[in-house]
């Protein structure tokens, strides 16, 4: 068998292109340059770093979250709503959500408006604030009273007198003019209810004056969220427990607007760690109503607008 050679045809190769690596230093050929993009994709990234910096602008704002500022937000801004959301999911170290305190919230506002009438809620430290700051929205007159560890308060040895944050603490009561006729619900979450009876024994003992005009009441939030949900169903149950719990773990004071203020020196030394806390030093009585008035925390900020919507979309479904 003769077999034949079969002409095959060349393949030709391209020569390899040798790549030049940008060295340290050197600029490449062409920069890049808004020019080379189109014009809407340039609208869309320029609005893009707007919406980003308005949300970091949002965040370092000073004070709580107004009615206003939130409305404002919706309607013109509704990417904050996103990256709010993004942000609490990113940086709270709790178990409940915007969600869980919108629930929690509605409740409790239905019971005290249920159960009292013109009255005011004076919410005591920095626990029940991301649950009165909500109330508040809803119509409720509220004053905070940025107070730590008053639990140790002793009225035989602590004086207006003797201790320079006390009297600020009843010079700010005062600013509020509590004592007109409203019925002022001392709010905290506490268990023993320690707290609230050294609060109202402090009231008591120094507005004499206003004796006849000055009402108040203990409000236990402890107490309150049991009776709001003992025949709740089980999702609710849920939420309020979640809320509970981030409570007795100190973990609200993170989404809280309401700062830390130590009035003992004896327990000044509690917080040293804490930067949400706001220190009489060197400050006059006016300069630290501004800080109680101007104080907010960027995650709380964010909780707080996330809140908001919840409970507005909540009460779009009653």
């Amino acid at each position: 068998m003769i077999i034949s050679p079969i002409k095959i045809a060349r393949i030709k190769y391209n020569k390899p292109i040798n790549k030049v690596y940008k060295t340290k230093g050197e600029k490449p050929e062409k920069e890049f340059s808004f020019g080379s993009i189109s014009p809407q994709l340039q609208n869309v990234r320029l609005l893009e770093k707007r919406e980003e910096e308005y949300f970091n602008e949002f965040l370092t704002h000073k004070g709580k979250v107004t009615k206003e500022e939130y409305e404002d937000i919706v309607k013109n801004h509704p990417s904050t709503l996103i990256e709010a959301k993004k942000y609490c999911n990113k940086n709270y170290g709790g178990i409940a959500t915007p969600e869980d305190m919108a629930v929690v919230v509605l409740k409790i506002n239905e019971f005290l408006k249920k159960n009292y009438r013109n009255f005011r809620i004076i919410s005591i430290g920095t626990s029940p604030a991301p649950i009165t700051e909500q109330l508040e929205q809803l119509g409720c007159d509220t004053v905070y009273l940025p107070l730590s560890s008053f639990r140790k308060y002793n009225p035989n040895k602590d004086s207006i007198y003797n201790n320079p944050q006390l009297r600020i603490l009843l010079d700010y009561l005062k600013s509020k003019n509590i004592d007109d006729g409203k019925l002022n619900l001392i709010l905290d979450y506490t268990v023993s209810g320690k707290t609230l009876d050294n609060v109202i024994d402090f009231i008591d003992k120094h507005y004499d004056e206003f004796e006849e005009s000055l009402k108040f009441r203990a409000a236990n939030l402890n107490i309150i969220m049991d009776a709001v949900f003992r025949n709740s169903s089980y999702d609710e149950e849920e939420c309020k427990n979640n809320i509970e719990c981030d409570i007795k773990c100190s973990e609200v004071e993170h989404i809280s607007n309401v700062p830390h203020f130590p009035v003992f020196d004896r327990n000044k030394k509690e917080y040293p760690k804490r930067t949400f806390t706001i220190r009489t030093d060197n400050k006059t009585p006016d300069a630290v109503f501004e800080e109680f008035k101007n104080s907010s925390q960027p995650l709380a900020r964010a909780f707080s607008l996330c809140t908001m919507h919840e409970i507005n979309k909540l009460k779009g479904e009653q």
